[in-house]
């Protein structure tokens, strides 16, 4: 009998493990849309910077987001009847809305089709492993779909797009902010609306920098006018991230390779307490909600040094300059 009552607890205490491992994935997908803010954003196959290229997507196409990875910095996207990944950082959530979205496959078994985007609403039929759905807009997270005449909403995570339709890759007439005006980038680059303020090379006084100060700044120094390059990080080519990743390599510090990543490096800094050496990193909000979009390293009297896509290298500008005052978005100590 003892033996029995352990053998149940045991098989309870599973039964509890399995419930909260379903309870903890379940409902993982995202299914937003999505609209690109950037002239031209790549495609890739995997979520990372050496993801193989698949494609590129026009300024202000719509995408259907199926989910976020890698801490967010990455999206699972829908394009030409392709699932690839984008840099969230350049692609702005939409609202919700009805649109068509192409064939729909149920991935479970018993799955509810409920009246309303919500575990609450109720159920109006169930569906089952290999049914299909067309799917016809996307709410809170569910999707909208028709099934046998009748409209109903069933959770991404039930659904696999088998076939997106062809007009999610096309451009649609969502306006777009007219202030910014987007890079041809993806996943680690700046969105500038006007010409970067240029400053000389000789305007930083050295004489305030300590050892180490004075070391990284002219290390950094080194390398103005070299050309900006998406997804390199020197010696003869930088994209933002990538020069600042390159230079305090230089001295032994190791950073993150996103400018969003970066902004989670060192430690905090106050604006008013930024000191030589300093990571500078910017973010325009109504752009995408990703932590940051470009970073450059601070070198004293209200300038810094970055690798600028506008530019298309490595300059020096002012902390003041609008843009860069305007969606300054925090700075880290490293050193």
């Amino acid at each position: 009998m003892k033996f029995s009552l352990k053998k149940l607890a045991l098989v309870t205490a599973l039964l509890g493990v399995i419930v909260m491992a379903t309870a903890v994935s379940a409902f993982a997908a995202e299914a937003r849309l999505g609209q690109v803010k950037a002239s031209s954003l790549r495609f890739r196959a995997a979520p990372s910077l050496n993801g193989r290229e698949m494609s590129r997507i026009p300024n202000g196409a719509t995408i259907l987001i199926l989910d976020s990875v890698e801490n967010g910095e990455w999206y699972s996207v829908v394009h030409n009847y392709t699932t690839g990944y984008v840099a969230a950082e350049y692609v702005v959530i939409r609202p919700d809305a009805d649109m068509p979205l192409g064939d729909g496959i149920c991935t479970g078994s018993n799955v509810n089709v409920r009246g309303g985007p919500s575990l609450t609403a109720g159920i109006q039929a169930q569906i089952n492993r290999g049914d299909r759905v067309d799917i016809i807009g996307v709410s809170e997270g569910w999707f909208k779909v028709t099934h046998d005449g009748a409209v109903g909403y069933i959770h991404a995570d039930y659904i696999a797009i088998e076939r997106p339709v062809q007009v999610m890759a096309q451009p649609n007439h969502v306006p777009i902010d007219d202030d910014v005006e987007p890079e041809l980038m993806d996943g680690d680059g700046d969105y500038i609306g006007g010409a970067d303020e240029f400053i000389p090379a000789a305007a930083v006084d050295t004489d305030t920098m300590s050892g180490l100060q004075a070391e990284i700044v002219a290390f950094a120094r080194n390398y103005l006018g070299k050309s900006y390059k998406y997804g390199t990080s020197g010696p003869n080519t930088f994209d933002c991230s990538g020069f600042t990743t390159f230079v305090f390599k230089n001295f032994g510090y190791s950073l993150n390779r996103s400018s969003a990543g970066q902004l989670s490096n060192g430690t905090p800094v106050q604006k008013s307490d930024i000191v030589i050496g300093d990571l500078v990193l910017f973010r325009d909000p109504s752009i995408n909600k990703a932590a940051a979009s470009h970073v450059g390293m601070y070198i004293g009297n209200g300038q810094f040094i970055h690798a600028s896509s506008r530019r298309g290298g490595v300059i020096i500008t002012s902390l003041s300059e609008a843009y860069y005052s305007r969606y300054f978005v925090g700075a880290r100590r490293v050193l």
